[in-house]
């Protein structure tokens, strides 16, 4: 979509139109055509006076189809995950204006179609998305919506398979450090990343199934972790 690096204030109003848009438009009930609905812009059946502003608002800009206007979005924000790493401002309206496109019913369901979301929930790293490397208390916080966002998406699928394997590295760096020295301030680190990445997989859990699939998959290796890490490192917070 772009390629070239603004500055942060360029970049913070992009996200607040983006913002905008997805307030206004995003929805059955704002503009945008239902799951499900015929390959062009809207419905052929009756559009809604908003549904035809934005078929020529797209139109005029050559813009083509409103999935490929969002993936635009997407692509852009994803964009921002791995290229302002240091930036806590615009990580955090990044992440803001992610969430919002996420909860949405049909915004939701619609975003598992594009390629962008699939190869953020499969390439959910801090190789790359490096404000997860982040040493900044502030951008650090920001995890947990991410994961959020995320088990959100994963949940739509409603797939216990794809829930296990979204959360494979967590599990596997939780038992590494069950078996490590925690008065070693990387694996506290380590640790304490963890924690806020299961933060946000928790929030997301809204129902007695996806509470379950959350415990299954973390236990006993969680509270292995757990136990030790506040038996060696209880002070650090």
């Amino acid at each position: 979509m772009f390629r070239f690096k603004p500055q942060p204030r360029l970049e913070l109003a992009l996200l607040h139109f983006f913002d905008t848009f997805q307030k206004t438009y995003v929805g059955e009930h704002r503009g945008m055509p239902p799951i499900g609905s015929s390959t062009s812009l809207i419905s052929a059946a009756a559009p809604s006076e908003k549904q035809q502003m934005y078929l020529r608002f797209f139109e005029r800009l050559g813009m083509g189809r409103h999935t490929t206007v969002i993936e635009m979005i997407i692509t852009r924000l994803g964009l921002n995950l791995r290229d302002w790493a240091n930036n806590d401002k615009v990580i955090g309206n990044t992440l803001t204006t992610f969430t919002n496109f996420v909860c949405g019913y049909s915004s939701g369901r619609m975003l598992l179609e594009l390629d962008t979301v699939k190869y953020i929930i499969d390439n959910h790293t801090e190789q790359n998305f490096q404000f997860l490397t982040s040493k900044s208390p502030k951008i650090s916080e920001h995890r947990a919506q991410f994961f959020r966002a995320l088990a959100r998406l994963i949940w739509l699928q409603d797939g216990v398979a794809k829930f296990e394997k979204f959360m494979s590295g967590h599990v596997r760096m939780l038992r590494q450090c069950a078996q490590a020295d925690f008065s070693n301030g990387q694996v506290q680190q380590a640790m304490i990343s963890v924690c806020r990445d299961l933060l946000g997989v928790a929030k997301a859990a809204h129902n007695g199934r996806t509470y379950r699939m959350v415990f299954d998959c973390l236990h006993p290796t969680l509270f292995e972790a757990m136990e030790k890490a506040l038996a060696t490192a209880g002070h650090v917070r």
